[in-house]
């Protein structure tokens, strides 16, 4: 290969919540560094993964950029024995502020792995902790696919035109859409404020 182990490094960012979310003015900084602002991706859906990456062209040679949303290239490089990494959302607040150790799984520490955090709904101070990450499964990861533990309906993970929230996508969501604009039932769709102009419920 052309490339140094490096330069297929990437980042996951992941929408936990059941609205979509703007990341113009969002940042990421530490031991990288990377604005979403300008960026190939500047709205994340509810479950969208979206993905960062040191070399885009190694990246692309190793994964399939057809199914992974990528917004860039960040700067900097990760260090392999332990680096902080700081998501900073648009008014300057911390969203997430933790470091990591290649202390913690020996699989990740240039062996393939990953490093994936087991429960993306705990709470913040625990990403800290050995125990909240776990090699991945696949043995060169697998950007823009988190296994992300939240049943359809709760949380924020949809299925993209359940209008009607049976876990299936056909005629009855659009029946279902169509009997909340036009008759008033359902009287709330499932995301947000529960109207059609909410962003979630436009997302789904």
């Amino acid at each position: 290969s052309p490339w140094s182990e490096g330069d297929f490094e990437f980042l996951e960012l992941a929408n936990t919540g059941s609205s979509a979310v703007s990341l113009v003015g969002v940042s990421l900084a530490g031991g990288v560094r990377f604005d979403f602002t300008g960026s190939a991706v500047e709205r994340l859906g509810p479950g969208e993964v979206v993905v960062l990456v040191r070399n885009l062209e190694a990246f692309a040679s190793r994964y399939d950029l057809g199914r992974i949303l990528v917004a860039g290239e960040y700067d900097g490089r990760l260090d392999n024995d332990s680096d902080s990494l700081l998501l900073v959302g648009a008014q300057g607040g911390q969203v997430l502020d933790f470091e990591y150790s290649d202390a913690w799984h020996p699989a990740t520490d240039g062996e393939g792995r990953s490093l994936e955090i087991v429960d993306a709904l705990a709470e913040r101070d625990s990403w800290k902790a050995a125990a909240s990450w776990a090699p991945s499964a696949e043995p060169l990861g697998s950007p823009g696919v988190h296994p992300l533990d939240l049943p359809p309906g709760e949380g924020g993970l949809q299925i993209s035109g359940d209008a009607n929230q049976d876990g299936q996508m056909d005629i009855s969501d659009a029946v279902a859409l169509l009997g909340h604009l036009f008759a008033g039932r359902p009287a709330e769709l499932p995301c947000d404020e529960g109207t059609a102009g909410d962003a979630g419920n436009i997302s789904l």
